[in-house]
């Protein structure tokens, strides 16, 4: 019963992170970039290789089949998008080869024997082989397992031409942390988010002004919150609608667990038999720590009163009911606890 639910836990921990996964950014439309981007501290290489892998993620989405990703554009182009000038996409694309982050095939026009058109790949940072589409499927880098990444709104690709390269590696780090977490407001230390900067103290100082200034984002209390690159607002297009139940009650019961049934969980669940005193508290017994301090001879429990206790004052989980108790040593929220231990009650009643 036990490995049935750790598989089960399992899979509600996959769901729940699907479910984090979908509502990032839920709302509008995303592309994914490499955490590598942040290498380049803003500068050119970073505008152009965001741009690249936006085309990417569409060249992925909309392909027939699984095929290696070729990106088909002229320096010109990536320069009218990128807003830099052409000597300067060029430098940058010779740097992105040279770090083996693309590779890229030009053709040359037969009669002027000038470079029309470019062919790029985009390269894993590990294995450094081409990455592959993933038809009617988002996430270039998801799919490729190119991680870490970053998911960020492809309204964003206006503001970062418009930024210095100390604004944009700023907001492209608070993007990656973001991503991380997979929430647009998180608690975060100044100096870790300079460290993933990659910036000097003066130059983080400027960048993150200049992003507060854009309404891109706030910083406030150690509390980073990313806005709607359009509105300069939290992102409402991902709010919930909050539904009101008339009878909200959890569909299981605690109260109708009988304190045999809690002995059998919690004997199970600590690996350990209890003696019942005649105060209805087990009797602290040696070799019996608790799950918590690791103390001996100060855990009980009363399975009556569906209640544990610690006597050690420097137990973090000192006492609370047995649900809890259940809850605190799986790790696992509440509700998950309950699912625990209706499965036990349910198997108990079948069995009798």
């Amino acid at each position: 019963m036990t490995g049935d639910f750790a598989v089960g836990l399992q899979s509600w921990q996959a769901f729940k992170q699907k479910e984090k996964e979908e509502g990032f950014w839920t709302g509008h439309s995303l592309f994914q970039i490499p955490a590598r981007i942040l290498e380049y501290r803003g500068k050119a290489e970073s505008l152009v290789l965001a741009y690249l892998y936006e085309k990417a993620n569409g060249i992925s989405f909309y392909s027939a089949s699984a095929v290696v990703i070729e990106v088909h554009t002229s320096e010109r182009t990536i320069a009218a998008r990128t807003g830099l000038g052409k000597n300067a996409v060029s430098y940058a694309i010779v740097s992105l080869e040279a770090d083996q982050a693309i590779r890229v095939s030009r053709r040359r026009d037969p009669k002027t024997k000038q470079i029309r058109l470019n062919v790029y790949l985009l390269l894993h940072s590990e294995t450094k082989d081409p990455l592959v589409s993933a038809p009617g499927e988002f996430g270039v880098c998801k799919h490729n397992y190119e991680r870490p990444y970053i998911t960020a709104p492809k309204e964003t690709r206006t503001h970062l031409q418009q930024m210095k390269p100390g604004s944009r590696a700023v907001y492209l780090s608070a993007l990656a942390l973001a991503s991380e977490r997979l929430s647009t407001s998180f608690g975060i230390l100044r100096n870790d988010w300079k460290s993933a900067s990659r910036l000097g103290r003066n130059s983080f100082d400027r960048g993150v002004t200049d992003c507060v200034r854009r309404k891109l984002l706030t910083y406030k209390r150690r509390v980073l919150a990313l806005m709607d690159p359009v509105t300069g607002a939290p992102t409402q297009r991902s709010a919930h609608e909050f539904v009101k139940h008339d009878n909200p009650r959890w569909k299981f019961d605690l109260n109708s667990v009988t304190s045999e049934q809690w002995r059998q969980i919690v004997q199970e669940l600590l690996k350990c038999e209890f003696v019942i005193s005649h105060s209805g508290w087990s009797w602290t017994q040696r070799g019996l720590l608790c799950p918590f301090c690791k103390e001996e001879k100060c855990f009980t429990v009363s399975f009556a009163k569906q209640q544990y206790n610690c006597f050690n004052s420097e137990c973090t989980q000192r006492k609370g009911r047995l649900c809890q108790l259940v809850a605190r040593v799986l790790r696992v929220p509440m509700r998950t606890a309950t699912d625990y231990v209706r499965e036990h009650v349910t198997q108990d009643q079948k069995a009798a």
